[in-house]
């Protein structure tokens, strides 16, 4: 259900709630012929209301105080990672066969067509991305209306790990691609604009942008590695990382290269965001 239905039907309860409230005192206060007292008898609709102890949080949920939330997605099969200019080779889950162990990449960056060497399963959970967690504080938060936390931290182990093969990006993989003595995935933190949004207690929507950063050593530890900048982000239920970062004179085993320039285009839903 949409944010604008669940409003609408939240303000028409409202109504009801203080309409029955509101006949309830009056007949407390007028009282009838048979009822000097203003007493009625239960149902009956005089002079008070139906309503249970529960019924004004109709519609109310939880919020858990410590909360976490998960961010496991589900990838569009054409999500890939390139390199133009050092490798021009690229990967991308829709390659592989989605089986165990399948080929991802790499593949010549304009031609897919052609292969280069026996392949490497760069996404080994294929379009099914586990990603990690984030956490807020929802202490103060009711389940009742629309409800805006702060992301506290988060976790994302799941997405990319130093020297872990099995994640949603094979550290392993990437490595032996990208840098035979150094690659690693660096995330930046999380500040007030990053938020978690409720409707009566339903995840409705996620606001997080933080910085990523890749470095690569391309010279295996005898110059200085490559680092390029991007963000990992979800507005909504849309989970993307996005790198297109162009690095110069880079150090290689062979020298130094004119430039590099690397893609990151990684784009999936989060399955705990309510459509």
């Amino acid at each position: 259900m949409k944010a604008s239905n669940l409003l609408r039907t939240s303000d028409q309860r409202l109504v009801v709630l203080v309409l029955s409230t509101g006949l309830g005192l009056l007949g407390s206060a007028c009282g009838d012929e048979d009822d000097p007292d203003g007493a009625t008898d239960a149902g009956s609709g005089r002079g008070g209301s139906d309503m249970g102890p529960g019924d004004a949080n109709m519609g109310c949920g939880m919020i858990d105080g410590d909360g976490t939330i998960s961010l496991a997605s589900e990838m569009e099969a054409m999500s890939r990672i390139a390199e133009f200019n050092l490798t021009g080779a690229q990967a991308q889950i829709g390659f592989g066969d989605g089986g165990m162990g399948d080929r991802d990449g790499v593949n010549d960056v304009n031609d897919p067509s052609i292969e280069f060497g026996s392949g490497l399963d760069i996404f080994p959970r294929e379009t099914s991305f586990l990603v990690g967690s984030l956490s807020f504080d929802g202490d103060e938060a009711t389940g009742c209306g629309l409800e805006v936390l702060p992301i506290d931290a988060y976790d994302l182990s799941e997405f990319f790990s130093d020297g872990e093969a099995e994640r949603d990006l094979s550290d392993e993989a990437l490595g032996n691609w990208l840098s035979s003595e150094e690659f690693r995935i660096e995330f930046g933190p999380v500040d007030e604009a990053d938020v978690v949004s409720f409707m009566d207690g339903d995840l409705v929507g996620i606001d997080l942008e933080i910085s990523v950063e890749v470095i690569a050593d391309f010279s295996q530890g005898t110059g200085d590695p490559a680092r390029y900048s991007g963000s990992l982000s979800v507005v909504g239920n849309q989970f993307s990382v996005s790198i297109d970062d162009t690095q110069n004179d880079i150090d290689t085993i062979g020298g130094v290269f004119p430039s590099s320039r690397l893609v990151f285009d990684l784009q999936g839903v989060v399955q705990s965001v309510m459509n």
